[in-house]
């Protein structure tokens, strides 16, 4: 009976390993126990003004040919020959631009690109990580990532400029992407925002998740979709709505307890954030479901309606529980 219950624990020790092990993995970085070096030159792609494009082609070439005829007319009248004034409009037209292009050089793309450098600096001395190691590392020593900026201002006048920065796999050819903008004279959070995108991207918690505790062995899931309510939803019909979602699947909610270790944990430490008072986490009490956000970090279960719009999100816990004999 005992070589049995070994036998039998054996297996399910092995499938909860399993499933840890598919939790390091990732469809872009793979495994991600093992350290990703991406070069530290940058390509720079000027991108187009978004704002010049929308100009273009909200116009018909009617209304385009026009203007210049409109202003060819104006020169005319002021003296100017016809092969004078049609240089003349083109030149007005071409000084704009070009002033444009001098300002918006690729000047800007190395400094966003520094940055991006910088700023992943910074977050691996502010975040101690699940794994507990940097992943991320520039370098020019034959680095398996290649990463393009790519950047450009939104709309003319406004001042505010767009980057996307794409991280490519040399040997797959696999590309990811992330996106951000910001006002021209703050390139140093626009090039942050991007590290801390590209840092979420690697380091957030992934679940399944295991965790364990004395001769308890938890497997933590997060379906991703939190629950959205359109209209005023008490707090306790919400949270019971999520346990029903665990429940469904043979699991239950964490419990308050639970939910403050996973908010310590923080979302790049094997944790989850703690939500703000648009959204809440599920719990429970004595197995009855409460509401916890940074308002309510004991939980309520109270029968107030809150403001439309507000989303819940849940964890589901699957035990194993051990008995060795």
């Amino acid at each position: 009976m005992n070589s049995t219950l070994k036998y039998v624990g054996f297996l399910a020790l092995l499938l909860i390993q399993s499933i840890s092990i598919s939790a390091a993995q990732d469809d872009f970085w793979g495994d991600l126990s093992k350290k990703k070096y991406i070069n530290a030159d940058f390509v720079l792609e000027k991108l187009g003004n978004l704002d010049r494009y929308q100009e273009f082609y909200e116009k018909t070439l009617s209304e385009i040919r026009n203007e210049y005829i409109s202003e060819a007319k104006q020169l005319l009248e002021a003296g100017a020959t016809g092969a004078e004034a049609m240089k003349m409009v083109a030149s007005f037209d071409n000084r704009a631009s070009a002033r444009r292009e001098e300002i918006f050089n690729f000047d800007i793309g190395k400094s966003i690109a520094r940055f991006v450098r910088i700023g992943l600096d910074s977050l691996y001395n502010t975040h101690l990580t699940y794994n507990g190691s940097r992943l991320l590392t520039f370098t020019r020593n034959n680095p398996r990532y290649q990463p393009t900026l790519g950047f450009g201002p939104i709309m003319s006048g406004s001042g505010v400029v767009y980057a996307t920065l794409s991280i490519e796999d040399r040997r797959t050819g696999d590309v990811f992407t992330v996106y951000e903008m910001a006002h021209i004279s703050k390139v140093d959070a626009l090039g942050r925002s991007l590290a801390l995108k590209l840092f979420h991207n690697v380091h957030r918690t992934r679940f399944p998740l295991e965790v364990k505790t004395n001769n308890v062995d938890k497997n933590v899931f997060h379906l991703q979709r939190p629950l959205k309510f359109g209209a005023p939803t008490s707090y306790r019909n919400q949270a019971q709505r999520a346990q029903r979602m665990c429940q469904r699947r043979g699991m239950r909610l964490p419990t308050i307890s639970e939910m403050e270790d996973f908010f310590m944990d923080g979302i790049y430490g094997g944790g989850v954030g703690q939500a703000s008072r648009k959204s809440g986490w599920a719990a429970t009490r004595l197995s009855q479901p409460y509401y916890v956000n940074d308002v309510f970090y004991k939980g309520t279960n109270s029968q107030n309606r809150p403001a439309i719009n507000f989303s819940l999100n849940y964890l589901c816990v699957e035990e194993v529980i051990w008995s060795w004999r």
